[in-house]
């Protein structure tokens, strides 16, 4: 598991919110201007860019990295056991 890094802030609007997101590299390069990879922006400006350069109904994949909880796959959560504690 990985914790949040709080270093990254958005590029446009500098949030800090340990909230991760990744869409396809080349939706990323297209809203991004970036070849490489690089760079971070939260869901609120991608979603601000892809809206302004024309894009709809872009898939996402939400990640969430915290001191308690996790970003799980939907059969995970459904398959653990909550009577005992987790790691």
């Amino acid at each position: 598991m990985r914790s949040v890094d709080m270093r990254a802030a958005c590029t446009d609007c500098g949030q800090r919110d340990g909230l991760d997101a990744a869409v396809s590299d080349e939706v990323w390069a297209f809203i991004s201007g970036r070849t490489d990879g690089g760079g971070f922006l939260c869901l609120w400006c991608m979603d601000k860019r892809a809206s302004l350069l024309g894009l709809d109904h872009i898939p996402v994949r939400l990640y969430f990295a915290g001191q308690a909880l996790f970003s799980a796959p939907v059969d995970e959560f459904i398959d653990l056991d909550w009577s005992e504690p987790h790691e």
